[in-house]
C-alpha cells in the first residue's frame, strides 16, 4: 500500500517534473515499436514497472476486486461492452479484450505520460 501511495503522489505531483527531464542524450531512436521505447526506459528505471503494475491505475482493480474491469463506472460505463474506447486511453499497449497481459512490463506505455514532443497520442476509437 505504501508503494502505491508513493507512486500515486509521484504521478499526481511529480509527473510534470519527470516528464520535463530531457533524455535525448541517453536515448537513440528510431524505435520500430512503442514497446521498444518502454524496454529502453526500463533499462535505467529498473523496478518502476513492478511498482506501477501493483497500482489500480494499471490493473483497474480496486478493493475486493471491484474496479473498472468488473463493474459499471461513471466514465466509460462498462468495460466489457466498450473495450476499444475504454482501453484507448489506458497506459498499456494492446489492451483489446480480456486476454491483455497485465504481467508483461513491455505492455506499459511510458510515453503516454512522459512524451516531451507534444505529438504522441494513442489512437482514439
Amino acid at each position: 500500500m505504501k508503494i502505491a501511495a508513493t507512486l500515486l503522489i509521484a504521478l499526481l505531483f511529480g509527473a510534470t517534473v519527470f516528464a520535463q527531464e530531457d533524455h535525448s542524450e541517453f536515448i537513440e531512436g528510431p524505435f520500430a515499436t512503442p514497446q521498444e521505447v518502454t524496454e529502453t526506459c526500463l533499462l535505467c528505471h529498473d523496478g518502476i514497472d513492478k511498482d506501477l503494475m501493483k497500482t489500480r491505475h494499471w490493473n483497474w482493480l480496486g478493493d475486493e476486486n471491484f474496479g473498472k474491469q468488473n463493474m459499471i463506472n461513471n466514465f466509460c460505463v462498462s468495460l466489457p461492452s466498450n473495450w476499444p474506447r475504454c482501453t484507448s486511453c489506458h497506459i498499456g499497449f494492446g489492451w483489446k479484450d480480456e486476454s491483455f497481459d497485465f504481467e508483461d512490463p513491455n505492455n506499459i506505455d511510458c510515453l503516454i505520460c512522459h512524451d516531451r514532443s507534444g505529438t504522441y497520442k494513442k489512437s482514439q476509437t
